[in-house]
C-alpha cells in the first residue's frame, strides 16, 4: 500500500498501525488475516507498506475472491484517517496449481 499524504511523519507510533491492521481485517477478516511489512518514506514522501494478507481457508485465494472481495485497486477500501489517500500495488500471485 501507497498513501500518498499520510498525517503524520513519525513511524514509531504503533497505534497507527494497529489501526490500520484492524481497518484491514474488519474488511477482510472473513476472507484473510493481514499483516504490515516495515513501514518506509520513500524518495517522493510517499509512505509505503508492504501488506501481506493470507487465506483463511485453505493455502491460496480463489480468483473470485481476489476479484471480487479483495480488489484494493477499486477504491472499495477507504484506510483510517491519518493515512490519507492511498493506492495499492499488488506484487505476483501463484494461484493454486499454477506453478
Amino acid at each position: 500500500m501507497i498513501f500518498r499524504a499520510p498525517f503524520f511523519q513519525v513511524l514509531t507510533d504503533q497505534s497507527l498501525f494497529e489501526q490500520l491492521v484492524g481497518s484491514l481485517s474488519n474488511k477482510f477478516g472473513n476472507l484473510s488475516s493481514a499483516s504490515l511489512g516495515n513501514p518506509l518514506f520513500d524518495e517522493n514522501f510517499y509512505l509505503v507498506i508492504p501488506l501481506g494478507l493470507c487465506p483463511l481457508n485453505g493455502f491460496y485465494f480463489k480468483r473470485t475472491d481476489i476479484l471480487e472481495k479483495i480488489d484494493l485497486s477499486s477504491r472499495n477500501y477507504t484506510p483510517p484517517n491519518p493515512f490519507g489517500p492511498f493506492y495499492f500495488s499488488a506484487g505476483h500471485y501463484d494461484f493454486e496449481g499454477s506453478f
